[in-house]
């Protein structure tokens, strides 16, 4: 999953995405922002010490993967970091 966050990231990072702060209030922010900030959240996760760190670097080596993978298996013509889709 983490890989495919990475990967959307890499499409369309302009592209506007619903997030629920607070899992209550809706926020339509851009894909760059929220999955910028669930990034910058697992890299955070890692560093705390009462938490077992085998999940966390999961996600990273998994988005590291899916940075990397898009790069060779996307069709041909799509490219990486869209301007044309946008948040409005």
């Amino acid at each position: 999953v983490a890989g495919v966050i990475a990967a959307y990231l890499m499409l369309h990072p302009r592209v506007g995405v619903w997030v629920l702060v607070f899992k209550v209030i809706p926020l339509r922010i851009t894909a760059g922002l929220a999955l910028g900030l669930w990034i910058a959240l697992q890299i955070f996760m890692v560093a705390m010490p009462d938490l077992g760190p085998v999940a966390w670097w999961a996600h990273i080596g998994g988005l590291i993967a899916g940075a990397v993978l898009i790069v060779f298996m996307r069709r041909p013509g799509v490219p990486l970091f869209d301007e044309g889709a946008r948040l409005t």
